[in-house]
């Protein structure tokens, strides 16, 4: 598929209305502003105007249909996110789930993972405290101490860097690298993409770690790092700004509607490097890291798995509270106690949570609600769904274009099924 495409007019107009939002979104992140209210009234009439135009298409079947399909579902999406923001109430459940594309699917599906992974989790709890338990004690490097930051941060640095180069081509990173790479700084909170200074900013406090013998490379994180903001975000990025025939709006991320499907990517990303390493020992030997691959692959998998049931069970959290009142705290502590393997969690949760309620409503805070977005999971779905030997086909697909969660779904399925695909 290398021609552009020939857009109709709604499309256009859809692109149009679409970096309208995106320069709200610019404007919001300056210092010492105002919500541009006028500015938000004419984008929603003028969203309001084209939605009515366009046809409900539940199924698409070709890339015109699904062009279009997603424009008003993203349309619909942003309509809904800037109604609110001209709203005195806090916004019920039910819209925040629609301004920021979520499946509800995926919401009901946390408490079935939470059920079937409990024993799981625990077992790779327990390994991770047979491995921890006769090693040194581990702890933050105090990056407070200039001598200790510069040798964390050049540890860091030389690391991430030895590992870009490794993976540039076998793991199609190479124009992501170009970008990015003279950019690269260490950032002692987390670590992240941005695209406005085409930076990539790892965390040393993550990243590194010291006992009483010195400071170390966490070469487990460094890899995840590397899979995940290279392999997934920053290639993202960069495919999608390299493809031409997309519209516009399939070009601009906005805040809420395609940051759950972005995180999906990224995280397939991160799982596909470790699984590119443990199919190919020479591959891995090449990175420089002295400990055996076995060894990271079972701790990557543990603290995966972990990790993961510590965001689903917030995400749960979050749901229960939403669907519930805020002075139901019985109930809510009967629905989260079957999935808490630390029996103090639900109570601990419920109250750190006491003062993201509205006071007037009643209802849970919108902000809160909204974290349930990367609960998004349409990769998954996908690579389940596509044959063995089409999967590198859909990753090429993945990463093209910031999608809400189901048009990306018909997007791979309609290029997968089109002969002429390349």
């Amino acid at each position: 598929m290398s021609e552009r495409l020939q857009f109709s007019t709604e499309i256009e107009r859809g692109n149009e209305i679409v970096n309208r939002v995106a320069a709200i979104e610019r404007f919001r992140r300056q210092p010492d502003t105002l919500d541009p209210t006028k500015e938000i009234e004419q984008t929603i009439k003028q969203m309001e105007g084209l939605v009515t135009d366009f046809p409900v298409i539940v199924s698409p079947q070709n890339l015109d249909e699904l062009y279009l399909a997603e424009l008003r579902q993203r349309l619909v999406a942003e309509h809904a996110s800037l109604s609110v923001d001209l709203m005195s109430e806090t916004p019920t459940f039910e819209q925040v789930i629609a301004y920021n594309g979520i499946p509800i699917e995926d919401i009901e599906s946390l408490e079935v993972w939470l059920a079937e992974n409990r024993e799981p989790v625990k077992e790779a709890n327990k390994r991770k405290f047979e491995r921890t338990a006769n090693q040194k004690d581990r702890r933050p490097v105090h990056l407070g101490v200039d001598e200790l930051n510069r040798e964390a941060s050049s540890l860091a640095k030389e690391a991430v860097e030895r590992v870009i180069r490794a993976i540039s081509e076998e793991f199609g990173v190479a124009e992501a690298v170009k970008m990015f790479k003279r950019y690269m700084d260490s950032w002692e909170t987390r670590s992240f993409a941005n695209w406005i200074s085409n930076t990539v900013r790892w965390s040393t406090h993550k990243t590194t770690y010291m006992n009483e013998d010195g400071v170390f490379v966490d070469s487990n994180e460094i890899i995840r790092l590397v899979g995940h903001e290279f392999g997934g975000h920053v290639r993202h990025h960069v495919v999608t700004k390299m493809t031409s025939y997309l519209p516009s709006f399939l070009k601009t991320a906005t805040d809420l509607p395609t940051s759950g499907t972005m995180e999906s990517v990224a995280q397939h990303f991160e799982s596909r490097l470790f699984t590119i390493l443990k199919e190919n020992p020479n591959f891995y030997q090449s990175l420089g890291f002295n400990e055996p691959f076995e060894d990271i692959y079972q701790r990557y998998l543990d603290d995966k798995l972990i990790a993961d049931y510590i965001m689903k069970r917030f995400q749960f959290g979050i749901y229960t509270l939403a669907k519930s009142t805020q002075d139901d705290r019985k109930t809510q502590m009967e629905k989260l106690m079957p999935y808490a393997i630390e029996p103090w969690w639900p109570a601990k949760f419920i109250n750190y949570e006491k003062d993201n309620w509205d006071q007037v409503s009643g209802r849970l805070i919108s902000w809160r609600i909204s974290e349930l977005r990367y609960v998004a999971d349409p990769v998954g779905r996908i690579m389940r769904s596509v044959p063995a030997d089409r999967i590198e086909e859909a990753e090429r697909l993945i990463l093209t274009g910031y999608w809400m969660p189901q048009g990306l779904e018909d997007w791979v399925r309609i290029n997968l099924a089109t002969p002429s695909f390349i």
